[in-house]
């Protein structure tokens, strides 16, 4: 007869905490030693391989938080684009201003970190990013052209995506990995977008707007019953008065009563909605620098 003595494993696994690197083969094979009156054997299991896939994962963020003015000599942007995924992964980059008169010329790695262009850095060409290992952050300049006609005040938006792809979390890219595994899109989407306010020497105020999707299912898909998040960020840099935002209903949404809220205060429709439909709220006289955001939901019909 037999006995058992015992069953063991050898695995290769990553650090507890940590992620295990793309292209990674994981392999398990099983033992099992036995006692019988032949004597002592250990009998391995067939080996079981599998290679770790790749998370496609990105974040973008402002270098600083400076005040940007367009010059007589343009402007720079630095912003940080970070590999937050678990593969070697390069990036597309894109970027554009939201008034005509002022148009950005590029894109460029800043080489030696000191947030202004200079000899030592390098162009992005056609927006594309060298490959950056998991965890790894790329200091970048975005270059804006001085503008033909004086520009009051500009939002430039900065877009960034995962050059394997992207799309909604959980897009699965079939053999696209690092060592040839598959590669499937993280809670980012593989992509990311940055809105930076721009101002002149005028110092007049700058408005962002953004939005955020949820569908009932969890996901971010803008499909029927959807609802949108719009943000509105009111900047001052100077005192004025009588401010107002106004935003219209988009076609095709239903504004969702009560969602409506200034600097985290709720805002009753009453006040805060004219006789359009449309968002109107007074912000009154502004002292000196300050941020309003005005918060409000719409469900996609």
């Amino acid at each position: 007869m037999l006995a058992l003595a015992m069953v063991s494993s050898t695995m290769i696994v990553a650090e507890a905490g940590a992620d295990t690197r793309a292209g990674t083969q994981i392999s398990n094979v099983a033992t099992v030693e036995v006692t019988g009156k032949e004597g002592r054997w250990t009998i391995a299991s067939n080996p079981v391989v599998l290679r770790v896939g790749e998370r496609l994962d990105v974040a973008l963020v402002r270098a600083d938080d400076t005040a940007v003015a367009i010059g007589a000599g343009g402007a720079t942007v630095p912003v940080l684009l970070t590999n937050r995924g678990n593969g070697d992964e390069a990036f597309d980059l894109s970027a554009a201003l939201s008034d005509t008169t002022a148009t950005v010329r590029g894109i460029a790695i800043d080489t030696d970190g000191d947030g202004r262009l200079d000899p030592a850095d390098t162009s992005l060409v056609q927006g594309h990013t060298p490959l950056l290992a998991p965890g790894a952050t790329l200091r970048l300049l975005v270059l804006i052209d001085a503008a033909a006609d004086p520009v009051t005040a500009v939002a430039l938006t900065v877009n960034a995506r995962a050059a394997t792809g992207s799309g909604p979390q959980g897009t699965t890219i079939t053999g696209a990995g690092d060592g040839g595994g598959d590669a499937m899109t993280g809670a980012t989407g593989a992509a990311a977008s940055l809105v930076v306010p721009i101002g002149d020497a005028q110092g007049l105020p700058t408005l962002i707007k953004s939005q955020a999707v949820r569908a009932a299912d969890g996901s971010t898909r803008a499909v029927a019953g959807a609802v949108i998040t719009y943000t509105l960020e009111a900047r001052f840099t100077r005192p004025v008065r009588g401010a107002r935002l106004l935003d219209p209903i988009p076609a095709g949404t239903l504004y969702r009563a009560g969602s409506l809220t200034l600097d985290d205060t709720p805002v009753s429709d009453a006040s805060g909605l004219d006789a359009g439909g449309r968002i109107a709220v007074a912000l009154g006289d502004i002292a000196g620098p300050a941020l309003r955001t005005l918060r409000f939901q719409v469900t996609i019909q």
